[in-house]
């Protein structure tokens, strides 16, 4: 360590921050009195971590309760917190292997669709939109495909239909 520090503490006075009118800048009263809340928080923080150490076996004790008054009210929560949903549409992301041509994956997700067209009975479906591969410009951007051997495969059901047609399909 040199002295140089000591010759700037000695030489150099602290000046509290202040705007061109002299008094002090927002930035400064911010600064002043988040540091006087979160000393008080850091005190109470410090109370609670003293009290749980002299008495542990109490804080679990009420912790355990807490859990427990928690477990007793699970039944009354019934499902409106988990709907029921169906959205009438679903996206298969498809993938062939990295190189493969446009011809070859518009193929397979031919075979994708005839799939589907087999599975989903055709009172259910409304329609289904196939993008495969990507044109390398600006409006690549705002496709999920990354090249030619990516697509994505949008299937709607028809609107007249019950809502848990899209649900009880089976592949």
């Amino acid at each position: 360590m040199t002295v140089v520090p000591l010759f700037c503490a000695r030489f150099m006075g602290h000046k509290p921050l202040t705007d061109v009118r002299g008094s002090v800048s927002f930035g400064q009263r911010f600064n002043t009195w988040f540091n006087r809340g979160f000393g008080r928080f850091l005190d109470v923080y410090d109370k609670l971590v003293a009290m749980v150490l002299r008495r542990p076996a109490f804080c679990l004790s009420i912790l355990g309760l807490g859990f427990a008054a928690s477990l007793l009210v699970f039944p009354f929560l019934g499902l409106s917190f988990f709907p029921r949903t169906d959205a009438g549409q679903f996206v298969i992301n498809v993938k062939a292997p990295s190189g493969t041509r446009l011809d070859e994956t518009e193929k397979e997700v031919a075979r994708l669709e005839a799939l589907l067209r087999r599975t989903i009975p055709e009172s259910d479906l409304s329609m289904i939109v196939s993008n495969i591969g990507v044109d390398p410009d600006f409006s690549a951007i705002y496709t999920s495909n990354s090249a030619m051997h990516t697509a994505f495969v949008q299937v709607a059901s028809n609107p007249a239909t019950k809502r848990t047609a899209m649900s009880t399909w089976r592949a």
